[in-house]
């Protein structure tokens, strides 16, 4: 009887150090999503405040295209509910999507349309 005491004993503490290893290894991946999710929210913060700046140092500061960087931001906050929401998302899938918005963004503002019409004409 006291071997199968200390059989049950060794049997219930190996279910805790699983238990424990199932919630570390789930600690960490919540930690991994939320890291990448930050990333993914710098890389959108510097990507916007580089448009500003480019739109400014390009067209001065009165036809600053606020519709532009509006579409941006709110771009940049779907892309990154979309990383926070699903955790299979990879960060530089995220970054490059939003890269790419931004560049599809740029090219309708005022500098870049009157770029266009002067190799046109």
């Amino acid at each position: 009887m006291g071997q199968g005491r200390s059989s049950w004993h060794a049997l219930r503490s190996n279910v805790r150090q699983t238990d424990g290893n199932k919630n570390a290894i789930r600690r960490r991946q919540i930690m991994k999503k939320t890291f990448g999710t930050m990333m993914v929210a710098a890389a959108v913060v510097l990507l916007t405040a580089t448009f500003s700046f480019a739109e400014y140092a390009a067209a001065g500061a009165n036809p600053f295209p606020f519709f532009q960087l509006g579409a941006l931001i709110v771009g940049g906050l779907i892309i990154v509910s979309l990383k926070s929401k699903f955790g299979k998302m990879y960060a530089s899938e995220a970054v490059g999507a939003f890269a790419l918005y931004a560049v599809f963004i740029s090219l309708f503002t005022n500098p870049v349309i009157d770029a266009v019409k002067m190799l046109v004409s």
